[in-house]
């Protein structure tokens, strides 16, 4: 999922679900872009590292270097109580 809006006019915005397809490295065999499939329109994309910056109020400013991507999982409720019910014929 992302975390940030990236390409509003693309439809990465906070929130959107995807796959990734790809993970790409440099010369120094570090991650540098993700590519990630938007499920709704079967668009790949690459996504690269941003600069996020946290203010503290008594240690000043913290940036951190990191993908605007978070692992999600979810089940909805009939699906995961679908094995518990099984109808006798």
């Amino acid at each position: 999922m992302l975390t940030k809006n990236i390409k509003i006019d693309k439809g990465m915005v906070n929130g959107v679900l995807n796959v990734v397809v790809n993970i790409g490295f440099d010369i120094h065999h570090k991650v540098d872009v993700i590519t990630i499939m938007l499920n709704q329109y079967k668009l790949q994309l690459k996504v690269k590292r941003r600069t996020i910056k946290f203010n503290y109020i008594s240690k000043g400013r913290f940036y951190k270097l990191t993908f605007p991507l978070a692992l999600v999982y979810a089940k909805i409720g009939h699906k995961s109580q679908e094995p518990l019910f099984h109808p006798k014929y």
